[in-house]
This record gives structure tokens, C-alpha cells and sequence, in this order.
């Protein structure tokens, strides 16, 4: 899954097939299949082509292990193989948008709308399987009001916020939802906290100033990532 994602990163961007075998972006020459087998193939080359030795971006085993890092922490959180399923889609689609929205400022319509309708397919299924009717309910709900937050924030910034972001919403409060609907406000209260940390220290750098567009998808996805363990904790907190 990974390995998937490094593929949409690459690919999708440049409206480019997620089908066909993968190519090196400077000599375009094919990839051998044993230079392909995630993070062995990386080292083994020593990050750099077969072919013209130009360097491989490490962005590439980065998501390999942060993926491989996100699968153990979902595995052990959820007891539903379902739910397991449906967290492990979001973190590799989630962890290719935030690249993405990282480097080229969208979220691109082709991965946030099959990332809903997925979602929405395999927790309809755990609903419908485990009894868990109300609990979908509380998701679809939480994935329409937390799309029409970031769509009215888009009005109100005048195109800062993105409708990216609101798409991607949709995916988000869909999954944080269908744990509770305090999870899908802790989500969303972490991604603006973290957002703003980020946005100050960057100011502070000076990499950037107030003015400056700031990528939100990542901090949306980390959110959502981060709901199911610190939402308790917001919890107690705040003696809700």
C-alpha cells in the first residue's frame, strides 16, 4: 500500500494511468522488478537509478515506512477487520493527497471522490453486519457538516481554503464519524491547531508570511490519523 501511494504521487499529478510498469522519471527506462520491491530495492540500489544513477527522491521509501508505521498503530487499535480495511485505504489515499496538496497546492478530484464512495461502501458493510446503523448514521451526517464547514470557509477566505479541501472532508468525516461524533471534532480541532503551529513557525522563519497559502490537506489527514487516540484525551480535557 506504500508502495501504491508512491505511485499516485508520481503518476497522478501528471494525469498520468496508475496501470503500466513504473519508469525512472530522468531516463524514463522501465524499472526491473527486483529494483521495484518496496524500501529492499531503495537500499540495494543505494537510492540512486540502475540505469543514469540519478538520485531516487527518499519521499518514496518515506511513505513505504510511514504506511507500514500507520498499518501496525490501525491493526491494534480496531478489532473489526472492516474498520481496519477502511483506516488502511485512508491512510495510503490520505498520505498521496497530502503530497500532493503539499507540492502542487489540490487535492485532485480522481483520489478524494473514489476515497468517499470506498469509505462509504465498507463502513455501510461493518454497519450493516455489526448492527451498527446509528453509528453510520452519525458518520454521514459528520461527513456532510464537516464538508459544508470547509466549503463555507472557502466562501468566507475567498478561495483560500480550497474546495479540495472540502471534498476531502467528505472521506474524513465519513471515517472520524464512524468512531464517534466527538472524534470528528477533535479531528478537525487538531488539523486547525496543527495548522496553525506549522503556519506560525513557518511566519517565524521566515519561509513564509500571513499572506502566504498554506497546503491544509496534510493537516486535515493528520488529524483524522491522530482523532482516534488524542479525541480521549480532548475528552477529559475538556470534562465532555
Amino acid at each position: 500500500m506504500g508502495s501504491f501511494a508512491s505511485v499516485l504521487v508520481a503518476r497522478i499529478p501528471e494525469r498520468l494511468g496508475i496501470h503500466g510498469k513504473s519508469r525512472c522519471r530522468s531516463c524514463k527506462k522501465e524499472i526491473p522488478i527486483f529494483d521495484n520491491i518496496p524500501l529492499i530495492g531503495f537500499t540495494l540500489l543505494r537510492g540512486r537509478c540502475r540505469f543514469c544513477k540519478v538520485r531516487i527522491s527518499f519521499i518514496y521509501p518515506a511513505l513505504e515506512i510511514f504506511t507500514v508505521i500507520g498499518t501496525i498503530f490501525i491493526v491494534i487499535h480496531f478489532d473489526s477487520w472492516l474498520m481496519c480495511t477502511a483506516w488502511v485505504i485512508f491512510l495510503t489515499f490520505g498520505l498521496a493527497l497530502s503530497v500532493i496538496d503539499q507540492r502542487n497546492k489540490r487535492l485532485p478530484d480522481v483520489l478524494t471522490l473514489p476515497l468517499y464512495l470506498i469509505l462509504l461502501s465498507l463502513l455501510g458493510l461493518d454497519a450493516a453486519l455489526n448492527n451498527h446503523g446509528a453509528k453510520f448514521l452519525v458518520a454521514i451526517a459528520s461527513s456532510l457538516l464537516l464538508a459544508l464547514f470547509y466549503f463555507v470557509l472557502n466562501l468566507v477566505s475567498r478561495g483560500g481554503m480550497g474546495l479540495g479541501d472540502a471534498k476531502f472532508a467528505l472521506a474524513v468525516g465519513l471515517l472520524a464519524g464512524y468512531v464517534n461524533a466527538f472524534n470528528a471534532i477533535a479531528s478537525t480541532f487538531i488539523a486547525f491547531f496543527l495548522g496553525s503551529i506549522v503556519g506560525l513557525i513557518a511566519i517565524k522563519a521566515g519561509k513564509s508570511t500571513r499572506k502566504s497559502t498554506l497546503a491544509f490537506g496534510p493537516f486535515i489527514y493528520l488529524g483524522a490519523l491522530l482523532g482516534p487516540w488524542l479525541s480521549p484525551l480532548l475528552r477529559q480535557l475538556l470534562n465532555f
